[in-house]
């Protein structure tokens, strides 16, 4: 895959550290993120976006997609997207309440992290 993708879109592909991914300054054109951040710790979050404004070029892109929809509904039809609601907060460590801080937190991070960037588009 990676071969094809840098033959056929002069694309290099790294798994790496997202928080120390070892790139130069301002060496990275586009990083992208599908469903991944969801399941980051949020203190972590904070040197990962720290992380990516270091390494994108001033021209760069950022895509983050975050799934907040239950997992679990993408191999069990019997599942709704909005399963982890109904459990209750004996069993799920008031999960909804989490879910709402941590989108929220996360929101509150990226926000942060754009106020203090310099991108122009």
């Amino acid at each position: 895959m990676q071969q094809c993708l840098k033959n056929t879109f002069n694309i290099s592909y790294h798994i790496k550290d997202a928080a120390q991914t070892g790139f130069a300054d301002n060496e990275v054109d586009y990083i992208c993120s599908y469903s991944v951040l969801e399941h980051i710790p949020l203190d972590s979050i904070r040197r990962i976006f720290s992380e990516c404004y270091r390494v994108l070029k001033p021209n760069g892109r950022i895509v983050f997609l975050i799934d907040y929809q239950d997992h679990y509904s993408y191999f069990d039809s019997n599942l709704s997207i909005y399963n982890f609601l109904r459990f209750s907060s004996k069993s799920g460590k008031n999960i909804i309440v989490l879910c709402i801080i941590k989108i929220v937190s996360a929101i509150a991070i990226l926000c942060d992290f754009l106020s203090k960037a310099d991108l122009r588009f």
